[in-house]
C-alpha cells in the first residue's frame, strides 16, 4: 500500500544499517542496502558521475530504494504487509527473485515480472496471510541452504523470522511486522538494529549452475503451503541473476541438451 512506504523503508534501512563491504559479502560494499553497482547505476541514469557508495545520501537511498525494488514490486498496489515482506526480500535478494517466489505460491508463471496476471492471482486467492506466511518461510528456508548461511545465517534468521521462528506479535521479523500491518495493529515492534550480517546481501553470482543446483529453492513449504512442484534445473535457472549470466545459462544448458541427444542418437542407431 501506498500508505506504508515511508514506514517499511525505515524498518528495511534498520536491517540494512550503514556501510559495509565484508569480503564474504557476495553483494560487495554496500551502504544503507544499497550496492556500489546498484549507485553506480542509478547515478549514471541521473547523468551525475560516479562516486564511492560510502557517499550516498539517505535521500538518495530512499530514492533508489522506491524507484528499483518498491516500484517493481507494486508495492503500492500490494496488500498492506504482503507489500514490506516483498519489499525487503526484493532489496535483500533482488525483486525478480522476490517476485519469483511468490508466484510460485501463487501458482502462476514464474516470470519474475509484477504484472496483471500475478496481482490478480493475490486478489483473487484472498488469504493474505497465509500468502505472507508462505513467502518468509520459503525465503528462509532458501536461505540456509546457500553457502554463505554458516557466516550470515543467523543475521539471516533475525532479519526474516525475528527471535521465534513464524508470527508472534511480540517479536520482530519481516514476518511478525508484515502480519501485524496485514490484521491493522497499531502498536508494530521496529527491528532491532544488531550487527548480525542481516544486511549483508543474498544475491550470489559467483555460484556455478552446479551451485546454484545444490542451493536452490527449499520446496517443502512449496508442498505446505499449496503451490506445485519445480524441477530441479528450473529452480536453479530461476535463482541465477537476470542479463548476461541468465542468457549464458540458457545457452549452456541448449548445448548441454544437444550433446546429450546427439549421444543418444548415436548410441540408438
Amino acid at each position: 500500500m501506498r500508505n506504508n512506504l515511508e514506514k517499511v523503508t525505515e524498518w528495511v534501512l534498520v536491517h540494512e544499517g550503514g556501510y559495509v563491504n565484508h569480503p564474504e559479502d557476495p553483494g560487495g560494499a554496500t551502504n544503507m542496502g544499497v550496492t556500489q553497482r546498484v549507485y553506480d547505476g542509478w547515478r549514471r541514469r541521473k547523468g551525475m558521475p560516479i562516486q564511492s557508495v560510502k557517499k550516498i545520501t539517505k535521500d538518495e537511498v530512499v530514492a533508489i530504494y522506491k524507484d528499483q525494488y518498491w516500484d517493481k514490486v507494486w508495492g503500492d498496489h500490494l496488500p498492506s504487509g504482503l507489500d514490506y515482506s516483498v519489499y525487503d526480500f526484493a532489496i535483500n535478494s533482488g525483486p525478480s527473485r522476490a517476485i519469483k517466489f511468490l508466484q510460485r505460491i501463487l501458482g502462476v508463471t514464474q516470470d519474475g515480472i509484477m504484472g496483471n496476471v500475478t496481482f490478480s492471482a493475490i486478489m483473487e486467492r484472498g488469504d493474505i496471510e497465509n500468502i505472507i506466511s508462505a513467502l518468509n518461510y520459503d525465503r528462509w528456508q532458501w536461505l540456509k541452504r546457500l553457502r554463505h548461511w554458516k557466516t550470515f545465517g543467523k543475521g539471516w534468521t533475525r532479519r526474516v523470522m525475528g527471535s521465534k521462528e513464524g508470527f508472534q506479535t511480540e517479536d520482530y521479523g519481516v514476518i511478525d511486522r508484515s502480519i501485524m500491518l496485514w490484521r491493522q495493529k497499531g502498536d508494530i515492534p521496529p527491528p532491532k538494529p544488531l550487527h548480525d550480517g542481516a544486511n549483508v546481501k543474498t544475491v550470489d553470482e559467483k555460484l556455478s549452475i552446479v551451485e546454484e543446483t545444490k542451493e536452490g529453492l527449499n520446496l517443502d513449504n512449496a508442498a505446505k503451503f499449496g503451490a506445485g512442484s519445480i524441477p530441479a534445473w528450473m529452480t536453479a535457472f530461476s535463482t541465477v541473476p537476470e542479463g548476461p549470466m541468465q542468457w549464458a545459462v540458457s545457452a549452456g544448458m541448449v548445448m548441454v541438451f544437444g550433446i546429450v541427444a546427439l549421444w543418444l542418437f548415436k548410441k540408438l542407431r
